[in-house]
Formats: structure tokens, C-alpha cells, sequence
């Protein structure tokens, strides 16, 4: 059976290293890499955490009352009030406390914080979406925040000498053209 270029890159990835930045090519679906890594990580006994966009709670819960990012953050981690003030207090952008006030920028920090919480041996996270300064800021509060294992930016632009991650990148097609 022939692997995907996805498939190929995962099986070349060491997660005792750092961090890893993997450029895929669109179409931007998040779902198949994180699979793939997912499937790694089992087979390599290794936890995984995948920083996600926060929703809030379901429909009935959003009519009775305002959805919260306080009470999502409790409710998605088991961490207290407290802690999850605290956790988001220390955010590097301005997030509201009504999910329906928050841009992307915010989401995504909240959504890798909970990842975080999470003490998996591997972690994947995003930053579409983002705008640049937004960007620059989640790779520098990832880095600084996770350090317990390997930390995986996925994102969907071409490998290039501006991104914040280079050394640490790999690209998806870098792999099919050798494939070939």
C-alpha cells in the first residue's frame, strides 16, 4: 500500500524533538494531519493534545445565560475559577469574557491554553486565521507555555524564510516532489 505525503512525513517525524512547524498544502482541512499524527502518537505510545477552537456549551445553555470563555475554560480543563482567570489573564491579546465579543486571535489562544493544560506528550495548534501580530505572538506563547514535549504548528502557507518557526519546518510537498 502506498503512503500519502501526509503519511510520509508523519512516519518521518521524531516527537522527542521540541517543536516541529508542518506547511500542508490546501486544501486547509485540519482534520486528515491531526488523524495522522494521531495515529503516530498511538502507535509511538504517546499522549496528544490538539488545541482547538473553543464553542460554547450547547444551544439551550447559550438562551438561558451569556456563554462564557471563564466557564468554558473550567468546564473544558476541570481547572477552578481561579485558575482559569488567572490562565487567561496572562494571555499576550485582549480577550473578552463573552465568546460573541472575541475575534480569532483571542479563540486561538484560549483553545491552545486548554490544549495545554491537557500535559500531553505531544500538542498541535493552529494559527489561521490570525492576523500577523497574532500570529507572531501565539508561536512565542506556545514555546514558552508548553514544555513537555514535542509542540506541532500546522498551518497551510508556503515554507518560506518568514516563518517564525524556521528550522523547525518541514513541508507536506517538499515530501511528495522527493516522492516522485
Amino acid at each position: 500500500m502506498s503512503l500519502t505525503p501526509m503519511e510520509k512525513l508523519i512516519e518521518r517525524l521524531d516527537f522527542s524533538a521540541p517543536r516541529w512547524c508542518i506547511h500542508l498544502p490546501p486544501p486547509c482541512d485540519f482534520d486528515p494531519p491531526v488523524e495522522s499524527v494521531a495515529r503516530a502518537c498511538k502507535l509511538g505510545g504517546k499522549s496528544l493534545a490538539v488545541a482547538t477552537l473553543p464553542r460554547p456549551a450547547s444551544f439551550r445553555f447559550r438562551l438561558m445565560r451569556r456563554p462564557n470563555i471563564f466557564d468554558w475554560f473550567c468546564a473544558k480543563t476541570n481547572a477552578t475559577l481561579f485558575e482559569a482567570e488567572r490562565i487567561i489573564s496572562d494571555f499576550p491579546v485582549n480577550i473578552h469574557p463573552d465568546f460573541r465579543c472575541n475575534a480569532m486571535n483571542p479563540l486561538r489562544f484560549l483553545g491552545l491554553a486548554a490544549a495545554i493544560t491537557e500535559h500531553a506528550d505531544v500538542l498541535i495548534y493552529e494559527s489561521s486565521g490570525m492576523d500577523p501580530i497574532g500570529t507572531r505572538k501565539i508561536h512565542k506563547y506556545a514555546r514558552e507555555q508548553y514544555n513537555r514535549g514535542c509542540l506541532i504548528h500546522l498551518c497551510w502557507q508556503p515554507l518560506t524564510d518568514s516563518c517564525p518557526n524556521v528550522g523547525d519546518c518541514t513541508s507536506v510537498n517538499a515530501i511528495a516532489e522527493n516522492a516522485t
